[in-house]
This record gives structure tokens, sequence and C-alpha cells, in this order.
């Protein structure tokens, strides 16, 4: 990881007050632009294996679902009217795709701002 060898940049209470935006918000602006990349590639590693994660559980209640297991708590999801539930359901892993997609976008954006940042350092050594 490329924070190992670089500075940390530590989270400043004093800049959280003084904005109009939620601790996280405030977290992710105080990083650098390289912090920013490796945080939005940790969150997007998260995120896609939650989302197996959460499909292989699914899978695992079908198969048993579909051979009427005896446990009751695997019947019970969103679907049949329990929205406490704790089993999951594909529909909820499912709806971390537009997570997935945001943070993609992200990335793509922030690497975009890198290379630029990148080449503007190279322009002035040259010069």
């Amino acid at each position: 990881m490329l924070s190992d060898y670089m500075k940390k940049t530590q989270y400043n209470e004093d800049f959280a007050n003084t904005e109009k935006f939620d601790e996280e918000t405030c977290f992710y602006m105080q990083l650098t632009e390289v912090e920013k990349y490796e945080y939005l590639e940790l969150e997007l590693e998260e995120l896609q294996k939650r989302q197996e994660s959460l499909i292989a559980h699914c899978d695992l209640i079908q198969f048993m679902t579909d051979r009427k297991h005896p446990n009751d708590e695997l019947y019970k999801t969103h679907h049949t009217g329990f929205y406490h539930s704790d089993t999951p359901t594909y529909e909820i892993a499912y709806d971390l795709d537009n997570q997935i997609k945001e943070v993609k976008s992200k990335l793509e954006i922030n690497h975009k701002r890198i290379l630029e940042n990148l080449n503007k350092s190279k322009q002035k050594v040259s010069a």
C-alpha cells in the first residue's frame, strides 16, 4: 500500500467543526489525493466482498429452503413480511451495485487528478 511509505494524514476535528458536512465527508476531504485513491480502492474491495458474501449466503439459504430445512428463521425475510430479519436476500446484495458503481466512478476521477498532478510536476521539473 502506498500510504505505508507516506506520512499519514490525521483527522482534524477543528476542520470538521467548521465545515457543513458529515464526519465521513470531512474525513475524506482531509486526505491527500493518493490517500483518497487508496481509501476508495479499499472501500470498493470491501463492498465487492460484502456483495459476494451476501450472494453466497443467499445461495446457501436457497439451497436449504428448497429442501424444506426445519429452521423457521430461514424463511423470515422482508419478502415474507419480516422487515427486521437478519436473513439476507438477493435484492439486498444487488442493491450494493449502486454503491460499487459510485466508488468506481470516484476512483476514476481521483486517478485522473493524480495523473494531472504528476504531469504538472513533470512540466515544472523540465522547465
